[in-house]
């Protein structure tokens, strides 16, 4: 196992983001993008792109995510889910940083619907 200090390794990223990949991991199965956006800042694309989903999390600040039919506030400790097909913009309309982290993965077809048993959860009966 290794410990991974994303702040740090976003200080040697010249776009905001540092991706924790396939050069960190030695895997494509999943991946972790660290974000920072300076007061302002907007314009930031964010797309999972065809077989990837991921889940945008703000672990500090209030960005505002938009796409040609909706835009909406999130806030720190809150989240939301991107599927493959989808593009979002985001901006931090604050005058504070905001860090957020993109978890994201493959779709996978062994996948079953059936999110009863997730998370080693017993069905009700």
């Amino acid at each position: 196992m290794k410990i991974f200090k994303l702040p740090q390794l976003l200080e040697s990223s010249t776009d905001g983001e540092y991706c924790l990949g396939f050069r960190d991991l030695n895997s494509h199965a999943v991946y972790l993008l660290y974000g920072r956006m300076r007061p302002n800042e907007s314009g930031r694309r964010i797309a999972p792109g065809r077989g990837h989903e991921e889940i945008v999390y703000v672990v500090d600040g209030r960005l505002r995510v938009k796409n040609t039919t909706s835009s909406f506030m999130v806030s720190s400790g809150e989240a939301f889910h991107i599927r493959d097909d989808e593009v979002f913009f985001l901006e931090n309309p604050t005058q504070r940083e905001a860090i957020y982290i993109i978890a994201g993965g493959h779709i996978s077809p062994h996948h079953t619907e059936d999110a009863s048993t997730e998370g080693g959860a017993t069905p009700p009966e």
